[in-house]
């Protein structure tokens, strides 16, 4: 596409820039980008094939593109040159050009041809744009920057002293070259390594904190840095969270005394006790009919003594007596075992297992287990402390509880006991920790079960909350041999 340029020779018209000429010229870089972005999507590719239409397109010498990135400017491209070596002295010269060009606040316009007074002035102004035109002799010099999204960037155009550039040049190339430079922006943000991210993020946070135009998003994040850095100082109280249940400090198991049937059961788990209360009857009318054998027998001996007694056969009341003793034994035995075919409660409690309510006539055996009586009078705390958290523990430590029945009060109790035995559940494992209730609420029942939060001293929040996390970084790293 011929587009008309906003340049003339000495002897020819002067061309304004035409904004509907510029419109076209746009479109035709536009085209060029995208299809450099088609056939190589890399930023310096599509940089290159840009400069490269600029030159082609308007009578210049040579276009060089730079870019502010990181606090410093960086060479992107020069017309016709694939390669860059930015340790000559032309590049370096360039780069030095671009960075007046993104310093200062107006396009800058430089050439060997200007009045004395003009020209010194110049050159103390932009020194690299006066010895970059020395450089290129015959050469006029015409620079401007561009703000993109991302980054800042400063096209330097070089053109031959017989070439007039129009009055409003810079302002249409930079709306000429405007669409083309979004489109490279993206593809340079696109390829930003990791570290340069963070360090455009954090030279945009503190350059908006400086202004005070913190937006809400840099808001939160300015204040989730300042809690993150007082996490490091300030120490909190370091707490360790385990389940917890109320047991009864001494219990008792009633167990059956013989074989035998369940006969009657009056109370049940839950049921409150005193000391002697019948819980349960076993059938006993076996070891009666058995103690009725052996009352008669006793009776029996009793005649048969008697009458040695008479007769004088003092052999035959031996052996009776001996017999008497025997008879004597096995009533005793069987008065016993209907002593203890009366299940009773052995102190004032609380059953908290056991209901023979349902099992009525249920054959039961020697030492099977029927009911557990716990003494409501003094109870105890039991936990299951993580085995990742149990060396925190120590004896004396202080912790407060919280039961799943009276969430709203807080009670209070100090360890006593960690008993070194180690129990699995779920996968996990636990060891008990046995602890004292200091002032024991009257609601109190065994086989409630709560939250407990055990007082492990005072670290900084950062040490509390990253503890397990450094841990199992620690124990990654050991299994695979790094430390």
């Amino acid at each position: 596409m011929a587009v008309e340029t906003p340049f003339r020779r000495k002897n020819g018209a002067m061309a304004l820039f035409d904004p509907a000429r510029a419109t076209d010229s746009s479109a035709v870089l536009s085209e060029v980008v995208l299809r450099a972005i088609f056939s190589d999507t890399s930023a310096d590719a599509v940089s290159v094939a840009l400069i490269n239409q600029l030159v082609g397109q308007f009578p210049v010498r040579r276009v060089s593109l730079g870019i502010r990135r990181s606090g410093s400017t960086v060479l992107m491209a020069v017309s016709d040159q694939m390669k860059l070596d930015t340790r000559r002295s032309l590049p370096q010269l360039i780069t030095a050009a671009l960075t007046e060009t993104l310093d200062a606040d107006a396009p800058i316009e430089f050439s060997d041809t200007q009045e004395v007074e003009s020209e010194a002035e110049q050159i103390v102004t932009h020194p690299a744009h006066a010895e970059l035109c020395k450089v290129s002799t015959g050469n006029r010099l015409m620079s401007f920057s561009l703000e993109a999204k991302h980054h800042r960037y400063a096209l330097l155009l070089e053109y031959p002293n017989d070439v007039l550039p129009a009055a409003d040049l810079s302002a249409g190339m930079s709306e000429l070259v405007k669409p083309s430079i979004a489109v490279l922006d993206v593809l340079v943000h696109q390829e930003r390594s990791f570290m340069q991210a963070i360090h455009q993020r954090s030279r945009r946070f503190i350059h908006a904190l400086s202004r005070g135009a913190l937006s809400t998003r840099q808001s939160l994040a300015f204040a989730g840095l300042i809690l993150l850095a007082l996490s490091f100082v300030f120490p909190v109280t370091a707490k360790v969270t385990s389940r917890a249940s109320i047991v009864a400090a001494d219990s008792q198991l009633i167990v059956a005394p013989q074989n035998g049937f369940v006969q009657s059961a009056t109370l049940r788990a839950g049921d409150a006790v005193r000391s002697g209360d019948l819980l349960a009857t076993l059938d006993n009318r076996d070891l009666r009919l058995t103690a009725d054998k052996w009352q008669s027998e006793a009776q029996q001996n009793e005649q048969a003594q008697a009458q040695a007694l008479a007769s004088r056969d003092r052999i035959e009341l031996g052996r009776l007596r001996a017999d008497r003793a025997r008879i004597d034994a096995e009533l005793a035995l069987v008065d016993r075992q209907l002593l203890r075919a009366e299940l009773r409660a052995p102190f004032d409690g609380i059953i908290t297992e056991g209901d023979l309510s349902q099992s009525l006539g249920a054959a039961v055996e020697q030492g099977e287990k029927l009911f557990t009586v716990a003494k409501t009078a003094d109870y105890r705390l039991e936990l299951n402390v993580d085995e990742h958290d149990v060396a925190l523990i120590n004896k004396g430590q202080t912790l407060g509880v919280r039961l799943s029945s009276a969430p709203g009060t807080a009670l209070e109790a100090t360890i006593e006991e960690l008993l070194p035995v180690a129990q699995s559940e779920a996968g996990v494992s636990t060891f008990r920790v046995q602890a004292e209730l200091v002032s024991p609420p009257a609601f109190l029942r065994p086989g409630m079960e709560g939250i407990a939060k055990i007082d492990v001293g005072r670290r900084t929040a950062a040490d509390v909350y990253t503890r397990k996390l450094r841990n199992g970084l620690r124990l990654w790293a050991w299994k695979l041999g790094l430390l």
